[in-house]
């Protein structure tokens, strides 16, 4: 073993110490060069490029919490290109992007954003290039031990040349409607899938509510404004600033009310922070014939150009928002620690469409969910949503330590993620779930599943998927058409009681990690012998009780 001088110790031990750290948004043209450590996620905004020079080493922090910003994708540490990444590697000098820990969140290539990696390696990461509707071009590139290599969104571009991809879950998910094989991409030792695709037909957005003419006249409210005793707003109100309603105020939006919103963005972070902030109550009272309406002021839209209506530590038992449309908003509606009614509401355009918090009262009934982000997000609450359209959205739902009845709801086309319910206990009955990339996850101690009489039919990957539950029970349900699994269990026992399965790619139910089934009556629209039908990682020889 070779001697290291006292000198070159001390010279080992700066350069360690040299690394540069990053994390929140780069919004000025910026160079990476040799060691990086990134100790919070990136965004990289529009107008802006990133540039990681040959031979950098970028190291991502794992993430402690469970909150994920609206502006990002994934729980996980991740890279967000709203702009442009150029990865500079050469085969003398090639990038590395890994996990300073145990994994990160991969480079996500946002709408409008574009991202061209060349030499690079890519480790650990939960997806290592998501492409959610931007444009992407992979150069000699070598992801390692991805949960997933590449995952292409709709309306993204991809393009690969001598792309490997090694040991991952699944190594493509393509989920644009003109799906391809990808000839460039080179999958070794897949877990899971090596490729898996969207075969079906993209759900058409429905179309919102035709808007009245505001009856009355125009106010504009610069900067910030208080609501004092009881308000009513009629016609156009234009806010740029905070509107606050403070207890003991009630704020009351009439129908056909536009209320529109300039985008006032003072850190420089690309997204608005226009609010109507209510502690006291806010009833908003649209009709059929004319919502109210809460938008961008801007004359070429986005999401994100306004914050949020947001109702925080209310108990106002008339707190309602009744035949409204949101859009273009960074949490368009949100509540905390307060009660709210939900009822015929449009969200579309929205970063986040509807978010809650410590809220034990919530219900979201009749209203419409279609082109967001994210549709719905909760954690310790209360909610019913019932009889509600979820169309066209990248993520659906995602409930943290929560009770949740979802009911009699349709849920088309989910780009990325389905319906998620960690620690919570879910309850579903009456839904159809169609054609998304996953149907329904439930995760973690405490968590319990009941689903009666749903339809999930048609998922890319797997319709329903538990893991280190305290349990679930299946009654009456169609579980057709999954590009992978039907069911997958793992460390979770579950009851399958007169359900039907059918069509699937892998295993009509895939168990790992000690899971239990018990199946009782079902119908089996198969084509090969139940006991093929079923993997049980333990039990490779297939189960002889059906």
């Amino acid at each position: 073993m070779k001697k290291i001088t006292l000198k070159v110790a001390l010279i080992l031990s700066a350069l360690a110490f040299a690394a540069t750290s990053w994390g929140g948004v780069i919004s000025v043209d910026t160079t990476w060069m040799g060691e990086v450590y990134v100790d919070d996620d990136i965004r990289v905004l529009p107008g802006v490029t990133l540039t990681i020079a040959p031979g950098a080493r970028v190291k991502f922090a794992q993430a402690l919490s469970t909150k994920t910003e609206p502006a990002y994708w994934s729980p996980e540490t991740e890279l967000s290109v709203e702009g442009v990444l150029m990865i500079e590697g050469s085969e003398r000098e090639p990038v590395a992007l890994i996990p300073d820990e145990e994994s990160w969140g991969g480079i996500v290539v946002a709408p409008g954003g574009r991202a061209a990696l060349s030499y690079t390696r890519i480790e650990r990461a939960l997806e290592g290039v998501l492409v959610a509707g931007g444009d992407a071009s992979l150069n000699h590139t070598q992801f390692n031990n991805c949960d997933y290599g590449l995952v292409a969104g709709p309306g993204s571009m991809l393009d690969a040349s001598a792309v490997t991809i090694n040991h991952p879950k699944v190594g493509v998910v393509d989920m644009r409607e003109n799906a391809q094989y990808l000839p460039g991409v080179e999958i070794q030792l897949a877990e899971d899938a090596e490729r898996l695709y969207f075969v079906g037909e993209r759900a058409m957005l429905p179309e919102p509510p035709s808007l009245a003419e505001p009856i009355g006249g125009s106010r504009e409210l610069l900067g910030e404004y208080t609501v004092e005793g009881d308000e009513s707003w009629g016609g156009e109100v234009i806010i740029t600033g905070r509107v606050t309603v403070p207890p003991g105020s009630t704020l009351t939006i009439t129908e056909g009310t536009r209320v529109s919103f300039r985008k006032h963005d003072t850190n420089g972070d690309g997204l608005g922070e226009g609010e109507i902030l209510v502690t006291g109550g806010i009833r908003v009272l649209g009709t059929d014939d004319a919502p109210v309406i809460f938008q961008s002021a801007e004359e070429a839209p986005l999401p994100g150009d306004w914050d949020k209506l947001s109702i925080i530590s209310s108990m106002d038992d008339g707190n309602v928002v009744r035949n409204a449309i949101f859009r273009d908003g960074l949490q368009a509606l949100h509540a905390h620690f307060s009660s709210l009614a939900v009822d015929t509401v449009y969200f579309t355009n929205n970063i986040r469409a509807l978010q809650f918090q410590e809220s034990e009262r919530t219900t979201v009934r009749g209203s419409t969910f279609a082109g967001n982000k994210q549709a719905v997000r909760f954690r310790d609450s209360d909610v019913e949503i019932s009889g509600c359209l979820f169309e066209g959205n990248d993520y659906t739902l995602h409930g943290f330590r929560a009770d949740i009845h979802f009911k009699d709801n349709r849920v088309y086309d989910t780009r990325l993620g389905g319906i998620l319910a960690k620690e919570s206990t879910l309850s579903m009955s009456g839904n159809v779930i169609a054609g998304g990339r996953i149907g329904v996850r439930a995760r973690g101690e405490g968590t319990t599943l009941a689903l009666r009489g749903n339809s999930i039919i048609g998922t890319v990957e797997t319709g329903l998927s538990t893991s280190y539950i305290d349990g679930a029970t299946l009654l009456t349900n169609e579980i057709k058409g999954a590009g992978l699994d039907l069911i997958g269990v793992e460390a979770s026992s579950m009851s399958l009681e007169g359900n039907t399965l059918g069509d699937f790619g892998r295993h009509a139910i895939h168990l790992k990690a000690g899971a239990e089934v018990s199946l009782k009556e079902n119908v089996w629209d198969i084509k090969i012998p139940i006991d093929d039908a079923i993997f049980d990682e333990h039990d490779p020889g297939g189960r002889e009780e059906f």
